[in-house]
């Protein structure tokens, strides 16, 4: 019944301007991607892939991807906030409280993910990205330890004409943000580098934003030798409303949690990535690229229980060697990543820092060695075959003697991921695509800690294994372009996080799951229909999902069966980008987001709810001079009241109810400019 809804909305999106539409010549461009580590045109990959590229990014919210990540099939993302964000890649990861740990994330070929396997993509602008590339579900022989999957960010490019670029945008909740960059080249190299700054005051108590952000990259190139260079800076403080009860929540959703407002909570960090890169052309068959990156964060949180303060400092080197023949592409190379972590713990006196409580510090070290072979026995074929060897150890020092010492050196066992894959061009409008992967996910600092301070070392990484079949179709001179793709991934030693007290956490192996799901995306570019002048380009994408726990107990009940909490049934996304005429833009982005359980029992469900989008502007170009645009949006249009963020099996301590809800923000709008010359 979810998908038959799923396709009627498709139906509806489409069919109308599908029987009076004439189009002329336009065309979907060809999307070459990069993700696989061999630079393939989209429709030839050997596997599930999504991408946004920068046209589709300007459609929605600019002060981060959010919105534009949820319009992709399979990916489901729940926002707490402008901070606190939950990435759910085909039902993987909805089971961590406030962020994402179980997919990787890469900005160009810097790790976003850190050495706890934490992922933060909320705090980049949209400013800042030219193109991003998803790979769903476990694909270790890609990209390691992603159970999830992999997201890669790619700012190359994102000022790719020299000049200057001036933008400026004012809204609800006295949300501000302006950016301004530029770009020149000499000879041999080119320059780039924008800067920005976010604030908002937000609709709920305690919810102040406000963040600076810089991005400076540059490339050039001097014979078979090619360097690139990024840069990029975030300072970041934001208030913590939390989440609330059902109550609280359908009576005053601009309330924060009471614990939270009393001690004014809020958490401020500064980070730091930089990355150098190196490519060199040795033949017409043979290349090679070295990146050195490393990376520097600095967070003070306070919290109605304690204070955490915490740093971290990272480097390390991904390289890769590539070599061709007519029929064969070898990729061989690595990953090599060192973090060391502290933390210190603080007693809180009404939000101000008291005596030290704990202190430690941990040392993260993984190495990925990844090898794939691409083979093509005929012009229409791609075979596939790729291995991942993953070894992570880690050391803890406990600085703190009022605990008891927990220092010690723990390591997992070397971790083997396989992956394969087929393409098959049936005709130059369909390919067919298959693959079978292996990935897995590390447990975080906190899961590893028992509710005594001890490291648990019995625990084990949690690990899947996805297989999926699926169809390309390009239709009508490439001006249709649709995506089908069933999956069935299988987990086994489930990290389940159990909250003992509301600020102590520790993790077990609990089970396993199975995910099983089909995923649909269609667009259509258009021009001169009937009635509907102009060009139009309509994107429409749905996911139907069944997520259960095939073997799970807990706590002496056995919950093998339920539904996973925290995923929907379905989703399922419609956007328009029209131009009714030159330099006139309308865009429109509609959700709907299906319904989904609170817990694991599955006693407490929250149903679905739509929502609308709308952005439109004028762009007037100016004679040697250059672009002026003028833009607003309307987020939430029709003003639905609905939790944009779930707290999965919230507990409940003495008479309180649990607070499952993040409230989403009601209609807000913005108004901007962007001066290009």
């Amino acid at each position: 019944m979810q998908f038959l809804r799923a396709a009627y909305f498709v139906c509806c999106f489409f069919l109308p301007l599908a029987l009076t539409g004439q189009t002329d010549t336009l065309y979907l461009p060809e999307v070459e991607v990069g993700i696989s580590l061999a630079k393939n045109k989209l429709r030839q990959v050997a596997g599930s892939l999504s991408v946004l590229g920068a046209g589709e990014l300007e459609q929605g919210g600019s002060i981060n991807a959010i919105q534009q990540l949820n319009t992709l099939p399979g990916l489901y993302i729940q926002s707490g906030g402008l901070n606190t964000h939950r990435i759910t890649i085909r039902g993987i990861g909805s089971r961590t409280p406030y962020s994402s740990n179980r997919i990787r994330a890469y900005l160009n070929d810097i790790p976003l993910t850190n050495g706890e396997g934490v992922t933060i993509i909320e705090d980049i602008d949209v400013s800042l990205i030219e193109r991003i590339e998803v790979v769903k579900g476990p694909s270790g022989a890609l990209y390691g330890s992603g159970l999830g999957g992999t997201i890669r960010i790619v700012t190359r490019g994102a000022l790719q004409q020299p000049g200057l670029k001036i933008e400026s945008e004012k809204g609800t909740f006295g949300t501000c943000r302006l950016n301004a960059g530029g770009g020149f080249r000499s000879k041999h190299v080119y320059y780039s580098g924008i800067i920005n700054q976010v604030q908002s005051g937000g609709f709920r108590e305690n919810s102040d934003y406000k963040r600076s952000s810089a991005l400076f990259y540059s490339e050039g190139k001097v014979g078979n030798t090619a360097l690139s260079a990024t840069l990029s800076i975030v300072d970041l403080k934001s208030q913590i409303a939390s989440s609330l009860n059902q109550n609280d929540f359908r009576e005053h959703p601009e309330k924060a949690a009471l614990n939270w407002f009393a001690v004014r909570g809020f958490e401020e960090y500064r980070k730091l990535l930089a990355g150098i890169s190196v490519q060199q052309r040795f033949s017409e068959k043979t290349s090679g690229m070295l990146t050195l990156f490393s990376g520097y964060f600095d967070e003070y949180e306070s919290r109605p229980f304690n204070i955490l303060k915490d740093r971290a400092l990272n480097y390390g080197a991904r390289g890769k060697l590539l070599a061709t023949t007519r029929t064969v592409h070898l990729v061989g190379g690595f990953e090599w990543y060192r973090e060391r972590y502290r933390w210190n713990i603080f007693e809180t006196l009404q939000g101000e820092q008291g005596v030290l409580q704990n202190k430690n510090s941990e040392n993260r070290n993984y190495i990925n060695i990844f090898g794939l072979a691409y083979y093509h026995p005929t012009e229409k074929i791609l075979l596939t075959a790729g291995l991942n060897l993953n070894k992570l150890n880690y050391s803890l020092a406990d600085h703190f003697p009022g605990n008891g010492d927990q220092s010690g050196q723990y390591a997992y066992p070397l971790i083997v991921s396989p992956r394969i894959g087929w393409n098959y061009g049936v005709s130059p409008k369909l390919n067919l695509f298959g693959a079978f992967g292996h990935g897995f996910s590390a447990p975080s600092l906190e899961e590893t800690l028992l509710p005594e301070g001890e490291i648990n070392p019995e625990l084990k990484p949690e690990e899947g294994y996805m297989t999926e079949l699926g169809s390309r179709w390009s239709l009508h001179n490439q001006r249709i372009f649709i995506e089908l793709t069933g999956y069935f991934v299988r987990l086994r030693n489930l990290l389940v996080t159990k909250r003992i007290t509301e600020d102590t956490f520790t993790g077990i192996n609990a089970g396993k799951t199975r995910h099983l799901g089909a995923e649909l995306l269609g667009k259509w570019v258009f021009a001169n229909a009937v009635g509907f002048p102009g060009r139009c380009e309509l994107t429409a994408s749905a996911t139907l999902s069944h997520n259960e726990f095939s073997s799970f107990t807990n706590d002496g009940h056995d919950y093998s069966g339920n539904h996973l909490p925290g995923i929907p049934k379905s989703t399922v996304s419609g956007t328009m980008s029209w131009r009714p005429s030159p330099g006139f833009f309308v865009h429109a982005v509609v959700q709907r987001t299906g319904p989904q359980f609170l817990n694991d029992a599955n006693k407490e469900r929250y149903e679905a709810y739509h929502t609308v989008g709308l952005k439109t502007g004028y762009t007037l170009q100016v004679k040697r001079v250059g672009a002026i645009t003028w833009f607003g949006s309307v987020q939430n249009l029709f003003d639905t009241r609905y939790a944009s963020m779930i707290l999965v099996n919230a507990p409940s301590f003495g008479s309180s109810l649990p607070r499952y809800y993040y409230p989403a923000p009601p209609r807000h709008w913005t108004i901007g400019f962007q001066i290009q010359l």
